[in-house]
């Protein structure tokens, strides 16, 4: 898995970020504006201490940061040797401690007021997904908070709900971008095929708009509201 997940940064560019087009398509910061509406008010405390896992190239990590008044220290990693050489580039803050983890076998030497975890909890197992969030609860303040966010499906929104131990649940909200993502993954494949001249300039405008991204959602809880792309979950330590 490691390997595999070093390949989709080797492409990497200022341009087209990541395979997965992170910095740049509209429906990933639409999602990632959703994580700070729901986790701002966490990040005003005092001396606080993050751990950002799977930090990838660092584009949440820029937003969050924006949001802290008072760092004590940001822990962040990312399995990908590529993806935590990016971050470090960037020089994001002083106190930012870039470094290289698996989730599925995760070595921390300190506690944290809050850890996020967006997108990645899902490629374990349900022993490992247990272990993890084990693992993040013995690492946290107590009152102290975890984040995550996974793509919705009924089986891993379940599997996460059962892995959860003794966290309490704080907030849980669904992500209403299923529609646009559909038409977004549409245009990014022949987005990908194009030699990023004429047409594909076009393809990259409308997968960028961020007001046709906001009507997308705006149909999709009319039309379909029982379409979600994402769960968000705040789990509390007691």
């Amino acid at each position: 898995m490691k390997k595999s997940f070093e390949e989709k940064f080797d492409c990497y560019s200022e341009e087209d970020g990541s395979v997965w087009g992170i910095n740049w398509r509209s429906s990933h910061y639409k999602r990632m504006g959703d994580i700070i509406a729901i986790i701002r008010p966490f990040l005003k405390q005092q001396h606080l201490r993050v751990l950002e896992a799977g930090c990838a190239t660092g584009d949440m990590t820029e937003l969050i940061l924006r949001q802290i008044k008072d760092l004590e220290v940001y822990d962040a990693f990312d399995i990908s040797k590529k993806a935590v050489s990016i971050c470090e580039e960037k020089g994001l803050n002083s106190k930012c401690r870039w470094f290289v983890g698996d989730l599925a076998d995760l070595q921390l030497d300190r506690k944290y007021d809050f850890i996020i975890c967006c997108d990645v909890i899902y490629y374990l197992s349900a022993y490992q997904q247990k272990k993890c969030l084990d693992n993040f609860y013995e690492h946290l303040e107590c009152g102290g908070r975890l984040f995550v966010c996974v793509p919705y499906d009924k089986k891993e929104v379940r599997r996460l709900e059962k892995a959860r131990g003794r966290f309490t649940i704080e907030h849980k909200q669904m992500g209403f971008l299923w529609l646009w993502c559909k038409i977004e993954f549409a245009i990014l494949k022949y987005y990908n095929k194009m030699n990023k001249r004429g047409a594909a300039k076009i393809l990259r405008k409308v997968i960028t708009n961020h007001k046709l991204a906001e009507y997308c959602v705006w149909i999709n809880r009319k039309v379909f509201p029982n379409k979600y792309s994402h769960m968000y979950m705040l789990l509390k330590k007691e």
